[in-house]
């Protein structure tokens, strides 16, 4: 017995240590890190002052452009027939889309990092209950009884589960936080070749 406590114990430090723990305070470390830094104010600034501002203006350039008469107001038909604005228009998407993407990984990191500590203590809880039910129900009960088998089956599938869930939640976030920051340093370039 003393040996499946010591097990354990320490697997419940591990899965403290290495899940719960640096994902429980984490959505206060991103705020810090990314929005108290003003980083991602930096970043979407860039993306608008480089990605949307100047396609923007060179539509409204060509369309004074296209003005015959300056006293006249512009029709938009007369316009969009005339001059070609469908490379300013997708280069304004494209940019706004980079800032949405942004806001949106962000968001997600957000809301995954809490998730990754709940199933983490999740599964320290299904841990605790595994080890002292199954030594229990296999050690100290009679040899025949049939009842122990499923209680073994069931703290065992709660185990795993929450092991799984965990796995797939940190695995998720690691996903969603590298492109979140592929998404960061590709707006952080946006502006510096010029």
């Amino acid at each position: 017995m003393t040996d499946a406590i010591v097990a354990l114990a320490a697997w419940i430090t591990v899965v403290i240590q290495l899940v719960v723990l640096p994902f429980f305070g984490k959505v206060a470390e991103l705020f810090k890190e990314y929005e108290q830094s003003g980083e991602l104010a930096l970043v979407r600034a860039r993306l608008e002052e480089h990605g949307v501002l100047p396609p923007l203006a060179a539509l409204f350039d060509k369309a004074v452009e296209a003005q015959e008469d300056r006293r006249r107001k512009i029709m938009v038909r007369d316009l969009l027939q005339r001059v070609d604005l469908f490379p300013d228009v997708e280069r304004v998407v494209q940019a706004a889309s980079e800032i949405s993407r942004l806001n949106n990984l962000y968001g997600d990191l957000r809301t995954v990092a809490p998730r990754v500590a709940t199933t983490g203590l999740a599964h320290c809880g299904a841990t605790i209950l595994l080890v002292p039910s199954c030594w229990f129900i296999l050690n100290w009960t009679s040899q025949t009884g049939w009842w122990r088998w499923p209680i073994v089956g069931m703290s065992a599938a709660l185990w795993g589960g929450t092991f799984v869930a965990t796995t797939r939640r940190y695995l998720q976030y690691r996903g969603i936080q590298g492109h979140f920051i592929a998404c960061l340093s590709k707006g952080r370039e946006v502006g510096s070749d010029r």
